[in-house]
């Protein structure tokens, strides 16, 4: 590996960290950043590219990333410079930036597009971290409290309340026609066969009630299929 082999050597190249935030789940698109530029000549600056990736040059760090000695997870600060108004525009327009994913890659310079040797996949292993909330907001600067995504703190597993009845939406009947949830807590059946609440059959269509319990999902899709029950049937009463 070309990596491997610089970095044994007396002169690597210049180390180059690219910066890339990902706003996908905020309604955004993702973004690239690197506090690097590229020299033209005569005085001219051009923008940094890896992987037919460019990147706009914005003065930003990370600190924090080093593991404490008591094994708990580190939770590393970015700072971006908000001098030309890019991170207030940010904070703004995608709430604070929480929940967006911040990913460095760290490569050398004659990898870039624009280098002696490119190459996208020569890059020392991608770190990623999720943003947990916005320390600081100035005219200067900008800075972010990020943490690792498998940091779960303040959540409970399993992420949804225990429960022995089905929590599944099921169809309802709106004049001839049936009504179906399209949200993912939807029941998918959409057979012929109607049951009430009881699960005893019914041919009134008006009558067709779930009884959100096991013997209802087997009235409907057989009791040797697959259930596709949104209930832990196994749950007891806790005493």
């Amino acid at each position: 590996m070309p990596l491997a082999a610089d970095l044994q050597s007396t002169s690597p190249g210049a180390f180059v960290s690219l910066y890339q935030l990902d706003l996908t789940d905020l309604g955004g698109t993702v973004v690239y950043f690197t506090p690097m530029t590229r020299a033209l000549g005569n005085g001219e600056y051009g923008l940094v590219a890896y992987g037919g990736i460019e990147y706009v040059p914005l003065a930003i760090r990370i600190s924090g990333i080093e593991k404490s000695a008591d094994g708990a997870m580190a939770r590393p600060r970015i700072e971006i410079s908000n001098i030309t108004k890019q991170a207030s525009v940010l904070i703004r327009d995608y709430q604070n930036l929480k929940r967006a994913k911040v990913t460095r890659i760290r490569t050398m310079a004659q990898y870039l597009d624009h280098g002696e040797s490119p190459d996208p996949d020569d890059h020392f292993p991608a770190e990623q971290w999720v943003v947990a909330r916005k320390v600081e907001h100035n005219r200067i600067r900008a800075v972010f409290e990020l943490r690792a995504p498998i940091d779960l703190e303040g959540q409970f597993i399993p992420k949804r309340t225990v429960l022995r009845m089905c929590t599944a939406r099921y169809r309802r009947r709106v004049g001839p026609s049936w009504v179906y949830d399209d949200s993912e807590m939807a029941c998918p059946y959409s057979g012929s066969a109607m049951f009430n609440e009881r699960n005893e059959p019914v041919t009134n269509p008006a009558l067709d009630k779930c009884s959100f319990n096991q013997v209802g999902c087997e009235r409907r899709f057989g009791e040797n299929a697959p259930l596709p029950i949104f209930a832990l049937l196994m749950a007891g009463r806790v005493r």
